[in-house]
């Protein structure tokens, strides 16, 4: 059974988005959240904030897509035809986000309401350009990690 593609769109490449040697995957990282982020802004999202971290658990981007609130995970993957971006989260790994968003929504609570986990998969294109593979609700929330609402 063949597996749909997930919804995608392109960016072309800026200048703060210059190729970085594939040994430094710190700044490759960086480049393709700045990615991701344009292309949310693009498509009307706000971003609300950017690598938000606890000791549990870390999330890329958190942004508002409408009435919904959207915690964004960002995979850089140099070939997306081998496997899909949502396949590259773990169930640990979606512990982890999950944890990171309940602690966002404690100390954020003005923005508590209906809110999703999405994936953008950022892989190079052609002519140095970058495209952006959405997947709008890659998982939920496991209910015994999610806070009471």
């Amino acid at each position: 059974m063949t597996r749909p593609r997930p919804l995608g769109g392109t960016l072309e490449t800026l200048g703060s988005l210059e190729k970085t040697s594939a040994h430094d995957p710190t700044a490759t990282g960086a480049r393709a959240e700045e990615a991701a982020c344009l292309w949310l802004r693009a498509r009307s999202f706000a971003i609300l904030e950017r690598n938000y971290r606890i000791p549990q658990g870390e999330i890329d981007i958190i942004a508002r897509d409408g009435a919904e609130l959207v915690f964004v995970e960002v995979k850089f993957l140099a070939d997306t035809r081998r496997y899909f971006p949502e396949e590259q989260l773990t169930k640990q790994k979606r512990r982890r986000l999950t944890r990171a968003a309940a602690a966002w929504l404690a100390n954020c609570p003005q923005h508590a309401g209906p809110c999703r986990f999405d994936v953008l998969a950022v892989t190079p294109g052609a002519s140095g350009s970058y495209e952006v593979h959405h997947v709008p609700a890659a998982f939920e929330a496991e209910e015994n990690r999610w806070p009471n609402r």
